[in-house]
């Protein structure tokens, strides 16, 4: 029963005698805990190095750490990510008064979409973006993922997120404290209910502030049902577990690649 950390520092888990769904089961349980767990490997994990390793008497553990980021890296990162939003805006300004021109000029609705989404911690915030869709796209579907080629998509709204132009007004979404440049994506409360259900270490990924991009963005795949997040949440457990600002530079570096090609 792990209803408190007791004075426990680290706890231990053996991969040998537990099996992968009762790790995540445990990890989820004391996730609220100021604990470091430590996984004992299996050898799949210990040769792809996709882990942060640790050595404790000369036996190599997975380190699950509840504190991801020191202070000065968190200090670090949020400056970064004010000085990033505000020299973004003010060098796209033009760019988005044509962009707010084009979209109230060719589809019926609001200029700006908004939408609750899922934060640091588990609280909810308004998502900013440009309105890519018809109005009211999900009043007869409820909440849906787009797919790649969604019908309710228009002709402008498909332009901006082949080059994540829908994006930018996020930018005022990390001026606020809601989101950092750099993070796993934002999900709604209606999706996160059913992740949380069927991925017991979901909840991990509340750990940090949700990002405009991130590792699961630049090497996953687009997100269309439930079944196939698994491996993006992998993706952004590996951005959990690795973080540091040459991976976050890495990532905006990648994010550059993608949006020049428009992929």
């Amino acid at each position: 029963e792990f209803s408190s950390s007791n004075g426990i520092d680290d706890i231990v888990i053996s991969s040998s005698k537990y099996s992968h769904d009762e790790i995540l089961d445990i990890i989820g349980r004391i996730y609220n805990l100021s604990v470091c767990v430590k996984i004992v490997p299996d050898m799949y994990e210990a040769l792809t190095g996709q882990v942060k390793m640790s050595i404790l008497h000369g036996l190599a553990l997975i380190d699950i750490n509840p504190d991801i980021l020191t202070e000065y890296q968190r200090l670090v990162k949020r400056l970064l990510d004010v000085i990033i939003s505000i020299f973004t805006l003010v060098c796209t300004m033009p760019i988005l008064i044509i962009v707010i021109f084009i979209i109230k000029s060719t589809s019926s609705g609001s200029i700006f979409y908004t939408q609750i989404r899922v934060g640091k911690q588990g609280r909810d915030f308004n998502l900013y973006k440009f309105r890519t869709m018809v109005e009211n796209s999900e009043k007869e579907s409820g909440p849906v993922w787009a797919e790649v080629n969604d019908p309710r998509i228009t002709s402008v709204g498909r332009f901006l997120r082949k080059f994540r132009i829908d994006e930018i007004p996020q930018l005022l979404n990390v001026l606020k404290g809601d989101m950092s440049i750099i993070g796993p994506r934002p999900e709604r409360p209606f999706f996160v209910e059913r992740l949380a259900g069927q991925f017991p270490f979901y909840s991990r990924r509340l750990c940090l502030r949700p990002g405009i991009t991130g590792w699961a963005q630049v090497v996953g795949d687009y997100d269309t049902t439930i079944e196939n997040v698994e491996d993006k949440l992998k993706h952004d457990f590996y951005y959990i577990e690795n973080i540091s600002m040459l991976l976050d530079f890495k990532i905006m570096f990648m994010t550059l690649i993608i949006l020049v090609k428009g992929r």
